[in-house]
């Protein structure tokens, strides 16, 4: 199983057009696998930086072109509405990957900005690159793709990856994927607890990665999610009894589960 899906990997590598797709499928991979990928951050932050500036520049030079001389903008631009090319595969499935980037940075109980810089870094320079192909020579001698809906898939993806944030969808998915593991370390918990045993320390549960499983009172405990804030750690709680009264916040979260932040710098 593990050979087959290396094989397909490196099949879609060397079609022209995925190499993107597939690299950035692969960073996204290993932003989730590494929890605690802080340098993410700031490279991320760079990459975004620059293509802010970037994008602001052309848009700058684009408007005092516009404002400077109308008539000649208005007439390139129109020689130029030839060059326009449906998006095709590479460019709509960069845009699926960086949708399920932006969907994974925040199932967490608070968001993964290293995967969130990624989906914001990789949006920027899609959008960059894409128009710098449009109005370069490439786009007279590629092959025009065929489906007028390929333009309504970016849009389509955009929309619906904000709706399901807004709602807290992926949050809840997640948890809900998580619970059976969760309720299940929870019993095993409160038999230690009466037993005046120590926590075990998994370093998974369910779909969340797991650090410093702590005791909360008599029967509780909490455990912090790694990659999940930025200057806080945070995670989920077990409280049966309800929360404590210390320096930790908590927010309910269903039955007796609550997220908890305790707001420190990392």
């Amino acid at each position: 199983m593990h050979s087959t899906s290396v094989s397909r990997v490196r099949q879609l590598m060397t079609v022209q057009g995925y190499r993107g797709p597939v690299l950035l499928a692969l960073l996204v991979l290993l932003v989730a696998a590494v929890p605690r990928a802080t340098g993410i951050v700031a490279v991320g932050g760079a990459v975004v930086a620059v293509c802010l500036v970037a994008l602001g520049a052309l848009g700058c030079v684009a408007a005092l072109v516009a404002a400077a001389m109308p008539v000649a903008a208005a007439t390139a631009l129109w020689r130029r509405r030839g060059r326009l090319r449906r998006p095709g595969n590479s460019v709509l499935a960069g845009c699926a990957v960086l949708a399920a980037a932006a969907l994974l940075a925040f199932s967490l109980p608070a968001a993964d900005w290293a995967m969130a810089f990624v989906a914001l870094a990789g949006g920027a320079a899609t959008v960059v690159l894409w128009f710098g192909w449009l109005f370069s020579d490439a786009p007279a001698a590629a092959v025009r793709p065929a489906g007028n809906w390929r333009w309504a898939v970016s849009p389509l993806l955009l929309a619906a990856t904000a709706v399901l944030l807004h709602f807290q969808v992926p949050q809840q998915a997640r948890f809900a994927l998580a619970r059976p593991a969760l309720s299940s370390f929870a019993e095993r918990a409160e038999h230690v607890a009466a037993g005046d045993g120590r926590l075990p320390q998994p370093s998974h549960l369910g779909t969340y990665p797991v650090d410093d499983v702590t005791a909360v009172g008599v029967r509780g405990f909490r455990f912090t999610v790694p990659g999940s804030g930025l200057l806080e750690r945070t995670g989920f709680a077990y409280l049966p009894d309800g929360p404590p009264e210390d320096e930790v916040s908590y927010t309910h979260r269903s039955g007796p589960w609550y997220t908890w932040s305790d707001h420190e710098d990392l």
